[in-house]
């Protein structure tokens, strides 16, 4: 663990061949540059949630374990699924060929391939609001002969075509001869996501899933930025935002100085990498961040565990043992097979308490818990944490990344978060 000041961040030395962000004489690129997420007014979060995000993770680790063996020489690179659901909360825009066509994107952090819908399709699949992909109107693109790709979904569906090489522009930087995956076939729940024209994968360690194998973009992309890392401050229903090759001080919580560089554990396949972390659920009296030194000792339930933290999934979804012990504190909750763990909305649930090895204590607050009205159950809430005992590491998604600001360091394997204000 690197437990840093903001002060001594921008004054390390280099490591692994690249300073981290703000030191003097970057190798590679020098290009930085925010991308706004505006919150997607016509979300409709998804009570059917914790079974797409299990289906998901189970599709692609499926994948992966069969791939893994085959990539002990392949670098940065991604194999994936996005979270199925109903709608995104989430969109950011990125132009793609040349001229920019500007598609609202998923930016996700456990996909490695960009793949967007495309003219490509069939009329029927292209009506209503949707925005798509015309490689026919942009001067750079070149289609990749004998190129294909392939992505299967945790609920049956898949989506499928071609590749081309053309220019992505992302926030005004311009990533040349990027591997864009058109979609000529996209079925399930996806194509009902009509506000989203694809994924945007910035996952560190994966193959995309093109055959043969082409470089993903966000390894593209790291080779511009003045650090080849991005920062994720996502917002409880307001407006978000990525940054690319810095940190941006100014969202940091002005009480709190420090900064936790905590580095990615071992692979879960040879040549497999995710953004993961070990944490541990820490009693529900731990207050804030700080330190945990007096804290009691950690029982069973709250046990260190591996955990992917994955920008693409809306839930957070831990093992049943650790779900029955944080639903023990809340009055009249009741448990469905389909929708998981519920509760009265009027309560006043309990924040969440979280360690990732570290000395310091992550809170998600309880009004973000509250995680959607359960439609057929009027004043029930569906809870932001759900169990899952079909996987052997915990999901972290957007319920916990609303309340922390977090950076994701390539460079050094890494994965960092801060405190930051709350809306």
């Amino acid at each position: 663990m690197k437990l840093l000041t903001w002060a001594a961040l921008f004054l390390l030395p280099l490591a692994h061949g690249k300073p981290v962000s703000g030191a003097a004489g970057s190798v590679g690129g020098n290009q930085k540059l925010r991308i706004q997420a505006p919150y997607n007014t016509k979300f409709k979060p998804d009570p059917y949630a914790r079974h797409k995000i299990t289906q998901k993770w189970q599709s692609r680790m499926a994948h992966h374990k069969g791939l893994g063996n085959q990539l002990d020489n392949i670098g940065v690179g991604n194999v994936t699924a996005r979270s199925e659901k109903k709608d995104l909360e989430y969109l950011a825009t990125v132009g793609f060929g040349t001229p920019p066509q500007w598609l609202p994107v998923d930016l996700d952090t456990g996909s490695a391939d960009v793949w967007i819908y495309s003219d490509r399709m069939s009329s029927f699949d292209l009506v209503g609001d949707r925005k798509w992909y015309r490689p026919s109107d942009s001067s750079t693109a070149v289609m990749v002969p004998n190129s294909t790709w392939k992505i299967t979904y945790g609920d049956g569906g898949q989506a499928s075509g071609v590749v081309f090489d053309d220019v992505i522009n992302i926030g005004g930087i311009e990533i040349q001869h990027a591997t864009v995956e058109a979609a000529e076939t996209v079925t399930g729940n996806f194509e009902k996501d009509i506000a989203n024209s694809g994924v945007f994968g910035l996952a560190i360690g994966i193959p995309a899933q093109t055959k043969p194998l082409k470089p993903t973009v966000w390894s593209q992309m790291a080779d511009t930025l003045q650090n080849g890392l991005f920062t994720v401050d996502l917002k409880w229903r307001a407006d978000s935002e990525f940054w690319f090759g810095e940190i941006d001080n100014s969202k940091i919580h002005n009480n709190y100085g420090t900064f936790n560089l905590l580095p990615i554990p071992d692979p879960y396949f040879p040549g497999i990498q995710f953004w993961s972390l070990n944490y541990t659920i820490l009693p529900t009296n731990s207050t804030g961040f700080g330190s945990r030194e007096n804290f009691a000792s950690i029982d069973e339930p709250t046990a260190p565990r591996s955990c992917i933290i994955d920008t693409g999934s809306t839930l957070i979804m831990v093992p049943t043992k650790q779900a029955d012990a944080y639903y023990a504190q809340i009055q009249d909750v009741m448990f469905d097979e389909m929708y998981g763990y519920m509760f009265p909305c009027n309560q006043n649930i309990p924040d969440l308490h979280l360690s990732f090895g570290d000395d310091h204590i992550y809170a998600v607050p309880g009004k973000y818990i509250a995680y959607i009205e359960v439609p057929e159950l009027p004043g029930m809430c569906l809870g932001g944490i759900q169990p899952d005992d079909s996987m052997d590491f915990s999901i972290m998604g957007d319920v916990f990344l609303k309340s922390v600001y977090a950076v994701f360091d390539a460079d050094y394997s890494s994965i960092g978060f801060a405190s930051k204000p709350l809306n």
